[in-house]
């Protein structure tokens, strides 16, 4: 895991180092680097704080293609809002600098196969005068502070019956 980080780190220097290059001109900022993203969402270039997020997961699992797709797209965004901040996401700017990062056929969207959704556990048991209804920790927690809950059929008020056997 560790050697692709690096690999990941490397493709940011070396696109980066082409942008600076073509573009003279421009100051270009080292962006910060997080690996925090997760779902089906490959990577993101936030402008506010000059940051790239990826998804450690898909990338472990998309090595190469996430490497020299997913990471120089997101560093095209990056550099397309320092050289031109009102062109559209993935206009002509966008384009030019990703053929300029060596990606011949850029794309907008990711094809990797995306694990399903966690389930949410819902293991606390409230019971109201129709029905059971099933509690994650968080609302549990929050009607251990004394938030009440009500049944949307009956009006009832939920009250708490127990842990569901796992």
């Amino acid at each position: 895991m560790m050697e692709t980080l690096t690999k990941l780190d490397q493709e940011v220097a070396r696109t980066l180092s082409i942008a600076r290059e073509k573009f003279p001109d421009h100051s270009f900022l080292e962006p910060k680097v997080r690996m925090d993203l997760t779902g089906k969402v490959a990577g993101i270039f936030r402008s506010k704080d000059t940051l790239l997020r990826f998804n450690l997961a898909l990338m472990l699992e998309n090595k190469e293609d996430f490497l020299f797709s997913t990471v120089p797209h997101e560093v095209a965004h990056f550099v397309v809002n320092v050289i031109a901040p009102y062109s559209p996401p993935h206009g002509v700017v966008w384009q030019a600098v990703m053929k300029l990062f060596g990606v011949s056929n850029p794309q907008t969207y990711h094809s990797y196969k995306v694990p399903p959704p966690k389930r949410r556990k819902r293991p606390y048991i409230y019971r109201c005068s129709c029905q059971e209804h099933l509690f994650t920790k968080q609302k549990h927690n929050y009607a251990n502070k004394g938030i009440s809950y009500t049944c949307k059929r009956c009006k009832g008020i939920c009250e708490y019956m127990g842990k569901k056997e796992e």
